[in-house]
């Protein structure tokens, strides 16, 4: 069957390198959405990695590739199912500067398996995709509203000469 590709444009006020240290932290991202905190370990032989979750009550597994992670522009993940409603997952963000502000796209490719997965990934991918969009608006008007988190301070201490001279 044919991936399912669903996508949001936003534009937004912020300046790509303004959003990216609020959009960029896909761990908080993914518990604003509500997923399920995930388990991987290293897959023997690759940069892929095996990764596990419970979500609704249901074990997830996964091999999952080396994110695409260009700082400032985007990331992308893809995650490869061996059994269940979805052979493999697609998602990501890009951001290009536009004018003073950004646009951005918010993506996700659902690659179905079988008929179950066709109606999940059209029911739920525009769901999915839709809620990231969501935050994503959400850290650009609280940017645009607060401005930039100020520096955190940097603690002073005083060098280690011994060390320093021996490395």
């Amino acid at each position: 069957m044919d991936p399912l590709r669903v996508e949001r444009e936003l534009r937004l006020a912020g300046a790509p390198a303004a959003l990216w240290p609020e959009v960029s932290n896909t761990d908080r991202l993914n518990r604003a959405l509500g997923l399920p905190a995930l388990t991987s370990e290293p897959e023997p032989g690759s940069f892929a990695r095996r990764a596990r979750a419970r979500f609704w009550g249901l074990r997830l597994d996964w091999r999952e590739l080396p994110f695409e992670f260009t700082a400032g522009r985007g990331y992308r993940v893809t995650r490869e199912f061996p059994r269940g409603p979805l052979a493999r997952f697609t998602g990501g963000l890009t951001l290009e500067p536009a004018g003073s502000g950004t646009r951005a796209v918010v993506f996700g490719e659902f690659a179905p398996r079988g008929a179950l997965g066709a109606a999940l990934a059209g029911a739920a991918g525009p769901l999915a995709v839709g809620r990231m969009a969501g935050l994503i608006r959400r850290a650009d008007e609280s940017l645009s509203r607060l401005g930039l988190p100020p520096d955190l301070p940097r603690a002073v201490s005083p060098a280690d000469e011994g060390a320093l001279a021996a490395r």
